[in-house]
């Protein structure tokens, strides 16, 4: 038994092996602070590094993070299952789950930034941090937007999905969530003496033809 002293902040890993048997081994990590709140500013990691730099405002402690140089998206496709690939659009006033899988065997934060190129269109919520980030994406209105996904520390590893919000519609009916097509949404075609106009929408016919139209 021994008595470790710690001289300074910072983390430490410590390892012990056995006097006579070297292959005998453990280690173990520590973080050495004072009994106070750091305020922090992080610095990002540079463009193929793991290590971000987190230096204390009020003082001269300093700290490195990992942070994840690789990860991998996963669409939820319902209950516990999911696929590497989305689906080619969500319905309004829905949701759906992401998980972000990180590859990295070694990790000290976690978050995850989400750039919404059109942010009407979809919001996340975070429910879950680790290995394993788990979130809740919620769809408002229709429309399509790019988001840009990466570790809040490490944008150099960034990916960039294009999420379509829309009804799968057949026939003026939505396939996935059965709405109804209102047809407000004006015409893709306007009604003709011999057809009735294509709604924007949904594609599908409706109303009456225009007599005086004679395109």
């Amino acid at each position: 038994m021994g008595t470790v002293t710690f001289l300074k902040e910072g983390k430490y890993t410590i390892t012990a092996t056995h006097k006579y048997n070297p292959t005998i081994t453990t280690s173990t990590t520590y973080r050495v602070n004072h009994d106070r709140t750091h305020t922090l500013a992080v610095t990002p990691a540079e463009e193929g590094s793991n290590i971000a730099t987190a230096v204390c405002q009020d003082c001269d402690y300093t700290e490195e993070l990992k942070v994840p140089t690789s990860f991998d998206l996963y669409w939820s496709t319902g209950g516990y299952m999911y696929a590497s690939t989305m689906q080619s659009s969500y319905c309004p006033d829905s949701q759906t789950n992401l998980m972000i899988q990180i590859n990295d065997t070694e990790v000290d934060n976690f978050d995850f930034t989400f750039e919404i190129a059109n942010p009407e269109l979809v919001t996340f919520e975070n429910q879950q941090k680790g290995y394993r980030v788990l979130e809740t994406l919620s769809f408002l209105k229709r429309g399509e937007t790019e988001v840009t996904i990466y570790p809040t520390y490490n944008p150099s590893v960034k990916k960039t999905v294009t999420l379509k919000v829309a009804h799968p519609y057949t026939d003026g009916i939505c396939s996935s969530c059965h709405y109804e097509c209102p047809h407000e949404s004006g015409y893709a075609d306007q009604p003709t003496c011999q057809a009735p106009g294509t709604c924007a929408e949904c594609g599908m016919e409706y109303g009456s033809t225009d007599p005086e139209n004679h395109a």
